[in-house]
C-alpha cells in the first residue's frame, strides 16, 4: 500500500517542475533498523502456511525478534521509555526512510532531507510547497479523468509564501494552476504585490477599531493599491 501511494504522489508531481527542477519521493529502508524491516517484510511472515510462529521463521529471526522485544519491553527500561518505544516501533514509518529528491535540467538529482537546512529560506519553503500541493493532487485525483476525478480541488494557504522572494512566489502560483487546483491564500500585506498580478482575484481585508471595538471590511484590491505598494 506505501508504494502504491509514493508511485501515486510521484504521478502528481510530474506535474511539478518548479523552475528547472522536478521532484520525486523516495522510500527505502531505515539503515539504522535494516534488520528489523528485513524481518518484518521477509517472506517467511508473510506466508500464510507459516507466519510470525513458524519454526523456519523463529530459526532464521530469532536473534532479531529477542532485539526487538527487549526495545518494547520493560526489561531494563522504565514503564514510560517503554511506552515510547511501543509507540515508536509499531509504526511502519519507523522502519522506513523518506526523502524528497530534486532534479535540475542537466539530470543532477539532490536529496533534499541532507541539504535543506544549508538552503534559504525560500529555497526550503519550496518543497514544502511541492510536497503538500502533489500530496493534494493525489487526494484530488487530479489525474483521474472519470467522474471520480470531478472534485472541488480547494486548498487554502495562511501566511503562504512568507520566505519567498517574487520569482518564486510567481512560479509558486503558476504551479497551482498546473494542478488545476483552486487556492484561497492567505497572505502577508508586503506579499500582496507579487501574488495579486497572478491571481484570479485578490480581496484586501482591513481591522479597523472604532472605539473599542473591532470591524472588519473586504474591499477588492486594484491595481492602483499595488502601485502604490
Amino acid at each position: 500500500m506505501r508504494k502504491k501511494k509514493i508511485n501515486e504522489l510521484n504521478r502528481a508531481l510530474k506535474l511539478a517542475q518548479f523552475g528547472n527542477d522536478t521532484y520525486s519521493f523516495k522510500i527505502e529502508p531505515n539503515p539504522a533498523l535494516r534488520e528489523y524491516y528485513d524481518m518484518i517484510m521477509s517472506d517467511e511472515l508473510d506466508n500464510g502456511n507459516t507466519g510470525l510462529f513458524s519454526i523456519a521463521f523463529t530459526d532464521k529471526y530469532q536473534t532479531v525478534i529477542d532485539s526487538l522485544f527487549s526495545q518494547i519491553t520493560s526489561i531494563g527500561n522504565d514503564s514510560g521509555t517503554a511506552g515510547k518505544n511501543v509507540e515508536m516501533f509499531s509504526k511502519y514509518k519507523t522502519y522506513l526512510k523518506f526523502s524528497l529528491i530534486s532534479t535540475d535540467a542537466n539530470g543532477k538529482r539532490e536529496d533534499l532531507s541532507r541539504t535543506i537546512f544549508t538552503k534559504s529560506g525560500g529555497e526550503s519553503q519550496t518543497p514544502f510547497y511541492i510536497a503538500v500541493l502533489a500530496s493534494f493532487a493525489e487526494l484530488y485525483r487530479v489525474n483521474d479523468s472519470s467522474d471520480h476525478g470531478n472534485t472541488a480541488r480547494i486548498v487554502i494557504f495562511d501566511e503562504a509564501f512568507n520566505k519567498m522572494d517574487g520569482e518564486r512566489i510567481v512560479q509558486s502560483v503558476h504551479l497551482l494552476r498546473k494542478f488545476g487546483l483552486q487556492a484561497i491564500v492567505c497572505s502577508p500585506p508586503e506579499k500582496v504585490a507579487d501574488i495579486a498580478p497572478v491571481s484570479d482575484k485578490t480581496l484586501l481585508v482591513q481591522k479597523i477599531a472604532v472605539g473599542k471595538i473591532y470591524k472588519s471590511t473586504v474591499i477588492e484590491w486594484t491595481k492602483e493599491m499595488s502601485d502604490l505598494l
